[in-house]
This record gives C-alpha cells, sequence and structure tokens, in this order.
C-alpha cells in the first residue's frame, strides 16, 4: 500500500517572463524564452514532497497520452508510481500559458473538459491517503466507497461541490471557500469555520488568504469548532523567485503533515497546527529557492 495517492489533471505548462505591457505596441510580436514544463495538481505534488516522502510512497494518478507518459515519469521523484489512464489521442496535454511565474503570474488554460471519473479507473489505487485535484465530484465518492477507513483531502478549489463535504481535509483559498458557501464576504476564520461545521466528524477546513490575510485551519470536534492561525511569511518582492505551483505546494504540505509523522507513519490524530507551520515554511522556501 502506498502513503499518498494524488489525482488530476496534467497540463503543459508554458513559461513567459514578459512585461505585459510590451505586447500592447507595435506588431504585439516579440522574441521571448518560453520554457515548458509538465504541471498540474498531482505533479506539481509530488514535486513539492521531495525529501519529505519517499517517491516510492507516492502514486500519481491522472490521464495522459502514451507518448508523454515517459516525460511526465522523468519530472516526478525516482520511484513514483504512476497510474496512467492512457488517452487514444496523441494530442498535446491541455496546454497553460503562465505569464511572468514568479510576479504577476497569469495564467491563461484551455477549458476543454477531461476530469479523471471512476469510470477512468479499473481499481482505486491502495494508499492511507487519498488527495484530489481536479476530478469529477463523482470520483472522491468512489474512492470514499472503497476505502472507508482511508482519509480523503480535497485540493481542488470550488470545482467539488458538495462532494468537499465527504472529504476528511480541504484546502481552498479565500474566493473559492465563498463560492462554496454562497457568500459575498466573510474572514478567513469566518469561512474556514463554516466550511468545517458542514463537514464529517473531526474533519479539518484549511482557507488560505493569498498573502493578503492569515491562513486558518479549523477542525470540527465533538464540542464544536477549533481554529488554527499562521499569518502570511514576510518574503520581499525580489526574494521571490516563483509564484506559480506555491499553492500546490502550501496544500501538500499541509495534508502530508497532518496525516503523517516525520517517520512515514499515519499519526493518531491530525496534527493541525503543526501542519499549518510546516505548510507556511514549504511555500516560504518554494518561492524563495534558487531550484525547486
Amino acid at each position: 500500500m502506498s502513503k499518498l495517492a494524488l489525482y488530476g489533471r496534467t497540463y503543459l505548462d508554458a513559461e513567459v517572463e514578459i512585461p505585459i505591457d510590451q505586447l500592447a505596441v507595435g506588431k504585439g510580436k516579440v522574441d521571448v524564452e518560453v520554457r515548458t514544463v509538465l504541471g498540474g495538481f498531482p505533479c506539481n505534488a509530488a514535486r513539492a514532497l521531495q525529501g519529505r516522502l519517499r517517491g516510492e510512497d507516492m502514486v500519481v494518478v491522472t490521464a495522459i497520452s502514451h507518448l508523454d507518459l515517459p516525460r511526465l515519469r522523468a519530472a516526478l521523484p525516482p520511484g513514483t508510481h504512476v497510474e496512467a489512464v492512457h488517452t487514444e489521442s496523441t494530442d498535446w496535454p491541455t496546454v497553460t500559458v503562465i505569464v511572468n511565474p514568479a510576479r504577476e503570474c497569469r495564467l491563461l488554460r484551455s477549458g476543454r473538459p477531461g476530469d479523471l471519473c471512476e469510470a477512468d479507473l479499473p481499481q482505486i489505487p491502495a494508499a492511507m491517503l487519498h488527495v484530489f485535484g481536479r476530478v469529477d465530484a463523482g470520483l472522491v465518492d468512489a474512492v470514499r466507497r472503497s476505502a472507508e477507513n482511508t482519509l480523503l483531502a480535497w485540493c481542488a478549489g470550488a470545482a467539488g461541490g458538495a462532494a468537499i463535504d465527504q472529504c476528511d481535509i480541504a484546502c481552498v483559498n479565500t474566493s473559492e471557500a465563498r463560492t462554496l458557501l454562497g457568500m459575498e464576504g466573510g474572514s478567513t476564520h469566518e469561512l474556514a469555520a463554516r466550511l468545517a461545521e458542514r463537514g464529517r466528524p473531526h474533519c479539518v477546513r484549511l482557507v488560505t488568504g493569498r498573502g493578503d490575510a492569515p491562513a486558518v485551519a479549523a477542525m470540527r470536534l465533538d464540542g464544536g469548532v477549533r481554529t488554527f492561525e499562521a499569518e502570511p511569511a514576510p518574503v520581499k518582492q525580489d526574494q521571490i523567485r516563483r509564484l506559480k505551483g506555491v499553492g500546490d505546494a502550501f496544500a501538500a504540505h499541509f495534508v502530508v503533515e497532518a496525516v503523517f509523522d516525520d517517520a512515514g507513519h499515519r499519526r493518531p490524530q491530525l496534527d493541525v497546527e503543526g501542519a499549518l507551520t510546516a505548510a507556511q515554511a514549504a511555500a516560504t522556501r518554494f518561492m524563495t529557492a534558487a531550484s525547486v
């Protein structure tokens, strides 16, 4: 049994560093380096967790062409298992154009359908923790039915709707939390608490402030909801090397630290406070490291 199964889409990220106003003058045609790399939640999360878990402890579940599978394996930590849902098409993975990934980090992406669903998987991977990026909401129910005693975590924003309530852990940002709750406002404290109140017993709901407000994790207990807070890290603008993928790194470390101790064993109880601290530190390292 693996410790961690990561589900979601794989994208071909085309990263471009360019002042936006340059495209608004002349022909709008600029010679610039375009860096391409496979991305998407499962790929990003596995890379971010390298060193915290062994590659052999993780399985990535994603749809990908047989032509691109070797490139995906090479992009992951050595030893990572891949449960590839092969597509018959030879099309490229969905392309994301990312403008200024270290500064504004603006994403242009096709809305082409293709989220993993229950029918895509011949069997559910055996794992202690299942973490979902962009998937069909029905897949969450399928994993819950097949693995009642394992833990489920949602890290794909507001797309899951009611399926999120079936998860033990969910990580969303302020905007996504408001969408899930049908609210126009609300602090990270209020949003996290309300999401926890409607979830499973002892569930954890993390709402990040996207650098403008504290990240708050709320845990539903028998006597009510307990909250934990982490202020945004004081990182100077000139220290930031990348913003693309920082949310995936934060969420991946939060769920893994909450569930597994330093030896990789499942904790008897979720360590929410320690996970929040560790996730904040991991996100800061990710943003400021010379390479990842």
